[in-house]
C-alpha cells in the first residue's frame, strides 16, 4: 500500500516546506516505487507510492488538475471501475490507463461530498480544492486503509501513519486514557468504541465508512455507508440463491486481482480462505497466471498430545486437498521455527503504532506478509472476514434466537451437535443462551 500525507495552513499562511519534508522523510522507512510532493502557498501534499495496479505504474501523484484547481493524493485500489466509468461517462479510450486517483477526482467533480457512496474498494484519499479552500477525503467502509490527522489553531495535517505527525511543532506524545480504558475493558479484538480516537491524545483518525471535510477552520465527519440491504432478493429455488451468491462472490474476488505483480492468498484448511482461493484461481487461469498460497503450519517437532479432540493443530492435509483439487497454485508452508509472538512484539508494535490484541496470530500474520513480499506478490487475499459472517460468528446467539422463536425441537437437536463438537456439556451451553 502507498502512504499519503499533507499539511493545510488554516489561516492561509505559507506552509514551511521543511514541515512537509519532515513528514515525508519519516515515511522513508517504508518501501516505495516513487515519492512526489505538491507544494503551493498554504498547502503541502505528498504521496509515498507503491505501484500495485497496472494503471498506477508511473502515475503522477499527487495529481493536480489545473483547470479545476484540485489536487489529490490517494492510497486506493478501486474495484468497481467499470461501474464508475459508465456513471461518469468516461471515454472507452481513456479507461484502460486511467489511474484510480484520477477516477476518484472525477467522482468528486460529479457527486461532491456524496462521492464515497459510489466507491467500492480499499482507499484513503484527500482532495485539496484550492479554489474553494476546502480539504475533502474519505476512508473505505471496512477500514482497510488508515488515515490519521492532527489539528490545532494554525494547521490541519494528515498521514497514513501516526509517527510522521509527531515531526510537527507542538505535537506531543501524550497517552489518551479514554482509548486505553476502552482497549483494556473491551473483550475480544475490538480496540475502542470511539473509532475516531487513537492511543495518542493529539492524534485522531478518520473512522471506516466516513468522509471528512475541512473548510473555514471547521471540521465535519460524515458516515457515508451502512451495511443495510436496500432490498431483499426473492428467488424460486435454492439453486437460484446459490447461483446468485456465486456470481457476487466471483465478482468480489475477481475485482481484487488487478495487479501487474503476482497474486497471493492466505490458505488454511477451512472453507473461508479455501473458497476465496478457488474463485481466485478460476479467474487467474483465464489470464494465464498462478496463485501463490501461504499457510502457517506447526514445526516438525510439534507434539499434538495436548490438543483437544475438537481442535485441529495441523491443517496441512486439508490445505493440500484444496491445492490438489483446485490446481494452478504455488503453495508455501511456513512454520516460523524459532519465533513466537514474544519475539516479534517490537516489530509488530512498530507497524501498528498502537497496542494490539491479535497477539497469538501476530507471528504468522507478519511472517506471511514478509514471505509474500519476497515472492513479489502485489495483492494478498485472505478469508478473514468469513469468520465474522457466513462460517463462524456466535453459535450461542443463534441458539438464543431459536429459543425466542420457540423452535424448541430444532434448538435441542442443534445444541446437542454443537455440544459434542466443542466438548462442552449441553446444560452449560443452555445457561449462556
Amino acid at each position: 500500500m502507498s502512504a499519503i500525507a499533507g499539511i493545510i495552513q488554516l489561516r492561509k499562511e505559507m506552509v514551511p516546506f521543511e514541515l512537509g519534508r519532515n513528514i515525508m522523510k519519516a515515511l522513508e522507512k517504508f518501501p516505495a516505487d516513487d515519492i512526489q510532493v505538491w507544494h503551493k502557498h498554504n498547502a503541502f501534499i505528498g504521496n509515498h507510492a507503491q505501484w500495485i495496479t497496472p494503471e498506477s505504474v508511473g502515475e503522477q501523484q499527487p495529481f493536480y488538475d489545473s483547470e479545476r484547481q484540485c489536487v489529490i493524493t490517494a492510497d486506493a485500489i478501486i474495484d468497481n471501475r467499470e461501474e464508475l466509468f459508465a456513471k461518469l461517462q468516461v471515454e472507452r479510450s481513456k479507461q484502460k490507463h486511467m489511474p484510480d486517483s484520477q477516477l476518484l477526482l472525477l467522482a468528486y467533480y460529479k457527486w461532491g461530498e456524496e462521492s464515497p457512496k459510489h466507491l467500492v474498494g480499499d482507499f484513503a484519499y484527500m482532495i485539496w480544492d484550492e479554489r474553494n479552500q476546502k480539504l475533502f477525503g474519505a476512508r473505505d467502509f471496512s477500514g482497510s486503509r488508515t488515515l490519521y490527522f492532527y489539528r490545532d489553531e494554525e494547521r490541519f495535517a494528515f498521514c497514513t501513519t501516526i509517527m510522521p505527525l509527531f515531526t510537527l511543532p507542538r505535537v506531543k506524545k501524550e497517552l489518551n486514557e479514554q482509548w486505553m480504558a476502552e482497549f483494556l475493558a473491551i473483550y475480544g479484538t475490538v480496540d475502542a468504541i470511539d473509532t475516531s480516537i487513537t492511543v495518542y491524545k493529539a492524534i485522531n483518525q478518520l473512522p471506516p465508512s466516513h468522509s471528512i471535510s475541512i473548510k473555514k477552520n471547521k471540521i465535519s465527519m460524515t458516515r457515508y455507508c451502512h451495511l443495510e440491504p436496500e432490498k431483499k432478493l426473492h428467488f424460486k429455488t435454492n439453486e437460484e440463491y446459490l447461483e446468485a451468491f456465486r456470481d457476487v462472490f466471483q465478482s468480489a474476488v475477481s475485482s481484487r486481482l488487478r495487479t501487474h505483480r503476482k497474486v497471493g492468498s492466505h490458505l488454511s484448511g477451512g472453507l473461508d480462505s479455501g473458497s476465496v482461493v478457488s474463485f481466485a484461481v478460476k479467474h487467474l487461469k483465464a489470464e494465464g497466471k498462478q496463485l501463490h498460497t501461504f499457510s502457517y503450519v506447526p514445526t516438525d517437532d510439534f507434539v499434538m498430545d495436548f490438543v483437544p479432540d475438537n481442535r485441529i493443530a495441523d491443517e496441512r492435509p486439508f490445505i493440500q486437498s484444496t491445492v490438489n483439487y483446485v490446481g494452478n497454485i504455488t503453495d508455501h508452508y511456513l512454520d516460523f521455527k524459532g519465533k513466537s509472538p514474544f519475539t516479534d512484539i517490537d516489530a509488530v508494535l512498530d507497524t501498528m503504532e498502537m497496542p494490539y490484541k491479535f497477539f497469538e496470530n501476530s507471528i504468522w500474520l507478519k511472517g506471511i506478509f514478509e514471505k509474500a513480499r519476497e515472492e513479489e506478490v502485489g495483492v494478498l487475499l485472505n478469508g478473514g472476514r468469513g469468520n465474522l459472517t457466513v462460517s463462524w460468528g456466535s453459535a450461542l446467539d443463534h441458539y438464543a434466537a431459536l429459543l425466542s422463536r420457540l423452535q424448541i425441537i430444532r434448538y435441542a437437536r442443534e445444541l446437542k451437535k454443537y455440544s459434542k463438537r466443542v466438548g462442552v456439556k449441553q446444560y452449560e451451553l443452555f445457561l449462556y443462551t
